[in-house]
C-alpha cells in the first residue's frame, strides 16, 4: 500500500489507464485483457458504521479483499451473503476518529486498489432526521446528507452561525478526500436551537415539491 499512487482531485477521483503502443498495433486481445483489468478493480460506492462494524458497499471484491482506513489496513471479511459487493471489518470502528472524515479504500489479493473514498465517522443528517431531530454536543459535528438521484434540492435556511458554523465546503475541507453524498458539514459551537431547511422538487415534469426541517437542539459537554 505504501508505495502505491492514488490519483485524486477535487471534483472526484479518476483512475488512469495509459496504453501506448509505440507505433504498434494493439490487438483485439490485448484490448480485451485491458477492459478486464479496469473492469475488475474494486470501487467504493457507500459506507457506514453498524456498532464496532464497519461496513462498504461496492463492486468488483474479490475473496481476502481489504479495507484500509487513512492507510491502514484493518481485518475484513467478505460478506457471505454478497461477498463481491460488501466487505466487512467488525471492529475497524473502534479505532477510527470520531468526528471526522477518513480515507477508505479497497485492495483485492491481486494488488488492484480502489480510489479513495471520503467517510465522515459522526453523526448523519438525513431524511429520517427530520422526524426526529439531532441532539448534540458543543464541539461534536454533524454531516447533512440528502442524496437522492431523482430529487433536486438546495438549502432554503441555514441554522444560526453562533450555534451551527457550516464547515463544508471549504477550502481546509476540500483538501481531504471527497464525501460523494456530502452536502454540507457543519460543527455545533454552543449551546441552544436552531434548524436548517432544504426545500427540493422531483426531477420529472411535474414533479413534487419538498420540504425538509432539521431541528438541532446543542448541549454542553458534560464535566469530565
Amino acid at each position: 500500500m505504501k508505495n502505491k499512487k492514488v490519483v485524486t482531485s477535487a471534483l472526484g477521483l479518476l483512475l488512469l489507464v495509459a496504453m501506448a503502443g509505440a507505433g504498434h498495433p494493439v490487438s483485439n486481445v490485448g484490448i480485451t485483457a485491458t477492459a478486464s483489468a479496469r473492469q475488475s478493480v474494486p470501487r467504493i460506492f457507500s459506507a457506514r458504521l453498524e456498532g464496532k462494524k464497519l461496513i462498504v458497499e461496492g463492486q468488483n471484491f474479490a475473496p481476502g479483499a481489504l479495507i484500509f482506513v487513512d492507510g491502514k489496513k484493518r481485518k475484513t471479511n467478505n460478506d457471505p451473503e454478497s461477498p463481491a459487493s460488501t466487505l466487512i471489518s467488525k471492529k475497524a470502528a473502534k479505532k477510527m476518529p470520531e468526528d471526522e472524515i477518513v480515507r477508505l479504500q479497497v485492495e483485492n489479493p491481486d494488488g488492484q486498489v480502489s480510489d479513495d473514498f471520503g467517510f465522515f465517522s459522526g453523526v448523519v443528517a438525513n431524511f429520517q432526521s427530520t422526524q426526529e431531530g439531532i441532539q448534540l454536543v458543543v464541539g461534536q459535528r454533524v454531516l447533512i446528507d440528502f442524496n437522492d438521484p431523482v430529487i433536486s434540492w438546495s438549502f432554503f435556511s441555514f441554522p444560526d452561525p453562533e450555534i451551527m458554523e457550516l464547515i463544508y465546503p471549504n477550502e481546509e475541507v476540500w483538501e481531504v478526500p471527497h464525501i460523494p453524498t456530502a452536502q454540507a458539514l457543519f460543527q455545533a459551537r454552543r449551546k441552544g436551537s436552531t434548524s436548517i431547511e432544504i426545500r427540493g422538487e422531483r426531477l420529472v415534469v411535474g414533479g413534487e415539491r419538498f420540504s425538509w426541517v432539521v431541528s438541532f437542539a446543542v448541549k454542553r459537554k458534560p464535566m469530565q
